[in-house]
């Protein structure tokens, strides 16, 4: 066969499929080995500090695989688009589902209202907790502000921007992942709430630097949750 030959000859279509994409994550047994490993500590730290954390040490598992790539394929184009739209529609739901027991059910809206109002709460007590928890209300305040808003962030990342306001909304749902720690009886609406939240880490990427103030932020309101007691 001349070299003609072999230049004009079509390369078979099953043999380039099953050659991976040059950058493409893949799951290898260093990742089964990291998993395995943060589990582990997922374990260890709801055996420490009770089972209320296992919902902030998930959703900083997902972030943190956002940040190695594992959901890159969702992070483009109409895919991640959706992803978000999705996670606007639940935060929407969030919004009408009771998110406390008892006699008296608040719905989510009424505890986002809540929580806005905190903040003025906040500047008028000496408490210890409520000045030491300042940093919790207004992450919660910021995320229930950006995730009401997210149509602005799809219309962003159709013009390939956005980068900003998913870095900012990264770090302000920490808040709510970190609220079960301190109130440990809430009810659907809160699940449901962090679902969206856990759409929107999936569909945006986590760099490094938001990565590391995510950890940082849950240690610090965990910490807070903690030291200052269990009621704001």
């Amino acid at each position: 066969m001349s070299d003609t030959d072999i230049m004009q000859q079509k390369p078979d279509v099953a043999v380039l499929a099953a050659v991976p994409a040059i950058g493409r994550w893949q799951f290898g047994i260093r990742h089964l080995l990291g998993l395995m490993t943060y589990v582990a500590v997922m374990l260890g730290i709801a055996t420490w500090q009770g089972p209320e954390t296992l919902m902030v040490t998930l959703e900083l598992g997902l972030a943190l695989l956002s940040h190695l790539g594992a959901f890159e394929r969702l992070q483009s184009g109409r895919t991640q688009m959706v992803l978000v739209g999705i996670a606007w529609v639940i935060y929407i739901v969030s919004l009408c589902t009771p998110c406390t027991t008892g006699p008296f059910s608040i719905f989510g809206f009424q505890a986002a209202w809540m929580y806005f109002l905190g903040v003025a709460r906040i500047l008028r007590t000496d408490s210890e907790f409520q000045v030491f928890g300042f940093p919790w209300i207004i992450s919660v305040d910021t995320s229930n502000i950006l995730q009401a808003i997210l149509p602005l962030l799809i219309w962003r990342l159709s013009r390939g921007r956005g980068r900003v306001f998913s870095t900012i909304s990264c770090l302000a749902m920490v808040g709510p992942w970190t609220t079960l720690v301190m109130v440990g009886d809430l009810y659907v609406a809160y699940y449901i709430w962090c679902v969206s939240f856990m759409l929107l880490v999936i569909a945006v990427p986590v760099n490094r630097a938001t990565l590391i103030g995510m950890f940082c932020l849950a240690i610090l309101l965990v910490g807070i949750f903690r030291i200052f007691g269990n009621a704001p």
